[in-house]
């Protein structure tokens, strides 16, 4: 799957250069993956090229971070108008999602100032997520990959000749795996649902 991503990367930015119209999608949103609790923001560009007026072809390029604290009050005390509080910092926890995925996108020709548009991915997802344990003196480094892709319902506003503004309801799928020890003889795997609904808005160009 990695080696199909760079060979499909490398056909984009060939193919790029002999078409006219370089498109360029750069969007930021939220998102709620199943599991990773409360959401989180995510940034998106995208690198492609126009085939026509209506189909573009891309690869995009998906950055998710979230960071968790764990804190906790010890002990308080009354100086003077102020009470100090003394918290310890036990826990830190920071997860980064790496979608890199292939797109197609077509708009719908409808009249009206809003354009819509569908747009279809797939590719190869990374996550990796850190954890540090202060009061136990610990550190946990997890990678995971594995494959995704996504769909997305959006409009198009047009700014300029070759500019636009864009909102887009995503649903992405993946469940990133790493190899888990063996149970009884069998084989296990570790995953992460990072599957769920998002947002995204941003601006679209052609250079």
């Amino acid at each position: 799957m990695k080696n199909l991503l760079f060979g499909i990367c490398a056909v984009l930015v060939i193919c790029s250069v002999s078409f006219s119209d370089t498109l360029v999608d750069m969007k930021v949103g939220y998102a709620g993956p199943k599991d990773i609790s409360g959401g989180a923001w995510e940034g998106n560009v995208l690198f492609g090229f126009s085939v026509d007026d209506m189909v573009g072809l891309g690869f995009s390029l998906g950055v998710l971070s979230k960071k968790f604290q764990e804190e906790q009050t010890v002990y308080t005390q009354q100086l003077g108008y102020a009470t100090e509080s003394t918290v310890t910092h036990n826990f830190d926890s920071s997860i980064l999602l790496l979608p890199m995925l292939f797109n197609v996108k077509v708009m719908i020709p409808l009249p009206g100032l809003i354009q819509p548009y569908g747009r279809g991915a797939l590719g190869y997802e990374v996550l990796y997520n850190h954890q540090r344990d202060w009061v136990n003196d610990k550190k946990f480094n997890y990678l995971y990959g594995g494959f995704g892709w996504q769909l997305a319902a959006g409009g198009h506003i047009n700014l300029g000749m070759h500019s636009g503004f864009e909102v887009e309801l995503v649903y992405n799928h993946s469940k990133p795996q790493r190899n888990g020890t063996r149970k009884e003889g069998a084989p296990i795997r570790k995953e992460v649902n990072v599957s769920g609904i998002g947002i995204r808005f941003g601006i679209t160009f052609t250079i």
